[in-house]
């Protein structure tokens, strides 16, 4: 058994390997698109999730986004926990990035959001 293959398959930061993006983290790109617009300086005429990387946590997602002509959009989103009020916060946007370039968790936040105070520390 050989440790180091299986170490690969996982982005490093404790992200899951990229794959297809879900309905469910389609609804969430597709809630989040006019703050990656906004973050990225562009209105999207299209906008289509291809595919997405997420915490083993569950609560931060990083997603490939096309929006036309071979560009994307690569973001970082995080979701508060329900009992938070599950909002939806975009702390990253790279572009552009090609279809090929590969989805890779970036941002300096990454840290600091795990040690955000929930709603009731008061």
């Amino acid at each position: 058994f050989d440790h180091q293959h299986t170490a690969a398959t996982s982005i490093p930061g404790g992200f899951t390997p990229e794959k297809v993006v879900t309905p469910e983290v389609e609804k969430i790109c597709l809630e989040v698109k006019s703050d990656i617009e906004e973050k990225a300086g562009a209105n999207f005429e299209v906008y289509i999730p291809l595919s997405f990387a997420s915490h083993i946590v569950g609560t931060k997602y990083v997603v490939k986004v096309y929006v036309g002509v071979d560009k994307c959009v690569h973001a970082m989103i995080y979701q508060a926990l329900p009992c938070d009020g599950g909002e939806l916060i975009v702390y990253g946007v790279q572009y552009p990035k090609t279809a090929s370039d590969p989805l890779i968790p970036f941002g300096d936040n990454i840290q600091k959001i795990e040690r955000l105070p929930t709603a009731d520390t008061q």
